[in-house]
């Protein structure tokens, strides 16, 4: 598993020209340079880093002032909210491209005693964006099945002979969906794995 979150120590921390209130800052062993409040931080601050596509959890307080910017919303046919999740994305601020977030640990009192490098992305119950997106996605399509839904499917088939494979994709409708076996079946009898999809693309997204 990716690790989307981990405690991080600042390793530089420098005002961004002309942007009173933000700063620059990196981190120890990383290369991203991301931008923060204006001295949020200073260098040897213990800090936890959330790389980019993370999925921060929508219901966490903590990250409620990125909803206006990063929230991402999947909803039914009916407009009902299945999910929300808050998306990390590169971003360019005052001419500077930030690269994930980082808060400080004081905010998250369930991580005291936790190392430099430690990963938490479970503890704060950080997911993959595209591995939510893609999920939401096979759950949307289970739901309008009897719709008999037209899908174009791209997914990766590894090679039994040696290390690789391909991508491959397929046009058609989808016969079945098992969420358990975590297959889904198109009508002319070709199972796709859930977890080797690349992306599911449909009128009804």
């Amino acid at each position: 598993m990716r690790k989307l979150a981990s405690i991080a120590s600042i390793a530089t921390a420098e005002p961004i020209p002309e942007a009173d209130r933000l700063d620059v800052v990196t981190l120890e062993g990383k290369a991203w340079r991301i931008v923060t409040g204006r001295n949020e931080f200073k260098p040897g601050d213990r800090a936890v880093y959330f790389e980019i596509d993370s999925a921060l959890p929508a219901d966490d307080e903590r990250f409620a002032f990125l909803h206006d910017r990063c929230l991402r919303t999947w909803s039914d046919k009916h407009g009902n909210a299945l999910k929300q999740a808050v998306r990390i994305r590169t971003v360019k601020l005052k001419g500077v491209i930030s690269q994930g977030l980082v808060m400080p640990i004081g905010i998250f009192p369930e991580l005291a005693g936790r190392s430099i490098g430690d990963d938490v992305t479970s503890d704060l119950r950080v997911e993959h964006f595209d591995e939510i997106s893609e999920q939401m996605r096979a759950a949307l399509l289970a739901a309008r099945l009897p719709d008999h839904p037209e899908v174009t499917v791209e997914y990766f088939v590894p090679d039994d002979r040696k290390a690789g494979g391909a991508y491959v994709t397929v046009t058609g409708r989808v016969r079945h969906i098992s969420v358990s076996e975590r297959l889904l079946v198109m009508e002319d009898g070709t199972v796709i794995p859930l977890e080797d999809i690349v992306s599911i693309a449909s009128k009804i997204f």
